[in-house]
């Protein structure tokens, strides 16, 4: 399906559009068991991709900047090592001072993350890029 600008008024940090694009991408290349990673501000496509997060973390503002404490970051690390997601998805452009206290967006964040980039580097390849989403597929 495609979605033609007409419908859509996208900000920078965010598109509607890229959202059902990649629920859909996600939808055809998972089984509905399959367990998504989103890292971002985008709540959303777990939602319209009926897929379930695989840690308990929605958002990743928690886990980056003023707002991050070690607690919650090895909290999410356990997590995301036990579930290996087939897919994470890292969100580019993305970055909400009012809301994590910090410029950084969610790419600049996992980059500085660096158990978390580690994690991602070892066990994913880069597969496809939907708009400002770069999505990473497990590769055992």
């Amino acid at each position: 399906m495609a979605y033609g600008d007409e419908m859509f008024t996208d900000s920078l940090d965010f598109s509607v559009r890229a959202d059902m694009e990649i629920a859909e991408y996600l939808i055809a290349n998972t089984n509905q068991d399959e367990r998504i990673f989103i890292w971002g501000f985008e709540p959303g496509i777990y939602f319209l991709s009926q897929r379930r997060n695989a840690t308990r973390f929605i958002y990743n503002f928690p886990l980056y900047g003023p707002n991050a404490t070690s607690e919650l970051q090895q909290e999410f690390l356990k997590d995301i090592r036990e579930q290996k997601p087939v897919y994470i998805a890292i969100v580019r452009n993305d970055s909400i001072f009012h809301v994590t206290a910090t410029n950084q967006d969610s790419w600049t964040a996992f980059i500085s993350f660096g158990e978390f980039q580690e994690f991602v580097l070892e066990n994913y390849q880069v597969e496809t890029t939907i708009e400002n989403f770069v999505i990473y597929r497990f590769e055992p």
